[in-house]
């Protein structure tokens, strides 16, 4: 649901070759580093994530997901009291 956090993690086989990095694009412009991200979106909609791992030896190799997020969060600003209500 919009407005709720997502948490996604990454690890390499057992058997495989050790990973240096992890790379999330999330779908909405944002991009995160690291082998488990927490991500929240703000916008109902389907998107598509993708992680790019990349090992010792240079290669990576890259996963993708496909999900839909619903719901709509409720804002009201009032500027000139400078309260934002939810």
């Amino acid at each position: 649901a919009v407005g709720v956090s997502v948490t996604m993690s990454a690890q390499a086989a057992a058997e495989g070759v050790p990973v240096v990095s992890y790379k999330w694009t999330m779908g909405d412009r944002v991009t995160l580093e690291g082998p488990s991200i927490t991500h929240a979106y703000t916008d109902a909609g389907a998107y598509t994530v993708k992680i790019v791992a990349q090992g010792i030896d240079g290669l990576s190799a890259s996963k993708t997901i496909h999900f839909t997020v619903t719901g709509s969060v409720d804002t009201r600003f009032f500027p000139d009291r400078k309260i934002r209500l939810q």
